[in-house]
């Protein structure tokens, strides 16, 4: 997933063009938040209504994400 159809077809050539390299071509773009790479076990969990389509433009979709943030706090009384 890309910030814009242009950062994914970026990202695919430079993946295309060093795949030995794949992960720190990954990593770059991860530092760079133009891409975030999603496995497909990753993307089994996304899922309506986290993912919102759009629009769509040919092969590309573009979506909203919904994220939710969890932070266990504990409580001490005393």
């Amino acid at each position: 997933m890309c910030i814009s159809p242009q950062a994914y077809d970026e990202a695919m050539c430079a993946c295309a063009n060093s795949a030995a390299a794949t992960s720190s071509v990954e990593e770059e773009l991860g530092e760079n938040k133009l891409c975030m790479f999603v496995d497909p076990e990753m993307a089994d969990n996304i899922m309506a209504p986290f993912a919102v389509v759009l629009q769509r433009d040919g092969t590309k979709v573009q979506v909203q994400f919904i994220v939710t943030f969890r932070k266990n706090v504990a409580s001490f009384t005393g």
